[in-house]
């Protein structure tokens, strides 16, 4: 073997390493991105009721389907929110179904727990929401 072409396998092979290397960051990423992206489309449909403490949090199991629809959902215990809180966050995954899927299919879990917070309404808060909701309309 020439000696230049011991350089370039060398080369290659330390590229293709970190290539590899990257590769679970990568995967990480998108799929953090894609939990982020369920918990905005639940969270689009969710309306806590006033009776819901705000900072309540509450974690959810869902079970889905290729295709984003929500075959089960199940409630976490501990969960902070109330009966009104649980059964309105409960309707909101259901009114969110199918969740979103194009894009992420090679990050997609048929189980997945998520977790959501009550937060205050406020202009600054809501304007993801109506970014949201724009988004969706479309």
């Amino acid at each position: 073997m020439p000696p230049g072409s011991r350089l370039l396998a060398g080369f290659a092979l330390s590229a293709l390493s970190a290539a590899s290397l990257a590769q679970p960051d990568r995967v990480a990423q998108n799929q953090q991105r894609y939990a982020e992206v369920l918990r905005a489309a639940i969270d689009e449909q969710w309306a806590p009721p006033a009776t819901t403490p705000a900072d309540a949090s509450c974690s959810l199991d869902l079970r889905q389907a290729p295709g984003g629809r929500v075959l089960s959902v199940q409630v976490v215990e501990p969960c902070g929110l109330d009966e009104a809180g649980r059964l309105s966050l409960l309707a909101a995954v259901r009114q969110a179904s199918p969740l979103p899927y194009q894009g992420y299919q090679q990050v997609f879990r048929p189980q997945i727990r998520l977790g959501f917070r009550v937060q205050d309404e406020d202009p600054v808060a809501s304007k993801p929401r109506r970014w949201w909701q724009r988004l969706r309309e479309r």
